[in-house]
């Protein structure tokens, strides 16, 4: 309670600095590759699950199933050691470097850079979750083109006689990355993301949010964005991370936005030495503007990531998240959001969330919901 006190505190705080300007519009991104020209680099998977994790083997298993419906990839050992010779160790994102690099040597035109954000199993049902997105990549940089994320509970479905349950985490893991590689695929296909899923259920809607006044809703005109890592005063290592990863995911279904890769904000946070203490400062968000040209920056506070993973004990979410607009060094919007994933479950488990992946999804989604109107 003191945690969600405080953080009430924050967003009221906020509220205080709201006024009233709109964001100047800019280009959004262009489409990737079709698919009969793509050329592939499957980085890595950057394991956030707080455990161990095979994650060459997950990238093994995708590159397969990639390669066996037509997609060009780039031979793993030619990028480790494309990667060791540019003393690249962290494969959470590109930046542009690297980006031309692959581009300019090897005629990469897109990466893929996954999270796996849970994996469990050994104490209980097995469960995965995944975050990803493909960066465009050319002599003018890295891009996200795309970003999915999706989590997989083996005791989701159990069906009529529990037929449904899945024991086998490799059953689970394998349709985790049949799931990502069709959703993939489909946007090769199409060239467009899929229509932004809003969150419709009424405990996931923020539980405070203010907007300034006449402000432009979000989507309503092109902007440039940058989703920084969320601060972290939860117990789950990486939390922050993980809500900047799923909040980019979510943004990317929205119409008109043009997404800084993260690679790219990291980068830049590194060689600036900007530290986001109690929140980032308009200065900061003025000096982000000037580097990385955007018009609103994404970040927030988690202060609870709890993820049981066994019994009957729910998994819990919450966080703050503002959006500053960096030309006119206003906030635009400032939210407050926490559910369980047992809120207003009353019959037969009917809604039961079991991952506290699936329910940061869910009320990052009502979070931009109520940031469109």
């Amino acid at each position: 309670m003191i945690r969600r006190s405080h953080a009430l505190s924050l967003v009221l705080a906020a509220v205080a600095a709201l006024a009233a300007p709109s964001v100047p519009a800019a280009e959004p991104a262009p489409a990737g590759p079709p698919l009969a020209e793509l050329r592939l680099a499957i980085l890595p998977f950057d394991n956030l699950s707080g455990g161990p994790a095979p994650i060459d083997a997950l990238r093994d298993e995708l590159s397969a199933m990639l390669a066996e419906r037509g997609v060009t990839l780039l031979d793993p050992e030619v990028l480790r050691g494309e990667l060791a010779e540019r003393r690249v160790r962290w494969v959470g994102g590109v930046d542009a470097g690297t980006a031309r690099a692959l581009w300019d040597r090897h005629r990469v035109n897109a990466v893929l850079v996954t999270h796996l954000d849970l994996l469990g199993g050994e104490d209980g049902p097995p469960r995965i979750g995944l975050t990803a997105r493909l960066v465009g990549t050319d002599a003018d940089g890295a891009r996200v083109l795309w970003a999915t994320s999706f989590d997989l509970a083996g005791e989701e479905r159990p069906g009529l006689l529990a037929l449904g349950f899945v024991d086998d985490p490799a059953i689970l893991t394998a349709r985790a990355l049949e799931r990502l590689s069709n959703e993939l695929l489909a946007y090769f296909e199409s060239g467009e993301q899929p229509r932004a899923r809003r969150s419709t259920q009424r405990r996931f809607r923020p539980r405070a949010f203010h907007a300034t006044p006449d402000v432009a809703a979000l989507g309503a005109e092109p902007v440039r964005v940058a989703v920084l890592p969320f601060s972290n005063d939860s117990a789950r290592r990486q939390a922050g991370e993980i809500l900047a990863y799923h909040t980019l995911s979510a943004l990317s279904e929205v119409p008109g936005l043009t997404l800084v890769e993260p690679g790219e904000v990291r980068r830049v946070l590194l060689e600036t030495r900007l530290i986001q203490e109690g929140g980032l400062t308009y200065a900061q968000a003025e000096l982000l503007r000037s580097l990385l040209d955007v018009d609103l920056v994404v970040t927030g506070t988690v202060f609870d990531f709890s993820d049981p993973g066994t019994g009957d004990a729910a998994p819990i979410v919450g966080f703050t998240m503002t959006g500053i607009d960096a030309r006119r060094r206003q906030v635009t919007w400032v939210a407050f959001s926490y559910a369980t994933g047992r809120d207003r479950v009353f019959f037969f488990d009917a809604g039961n969330i079991r991952t506290a992946d699936r329910v940061a999804d869910e009320l990052i989604r009502g979070v931009l919901e109520a940031a469109r109107r």
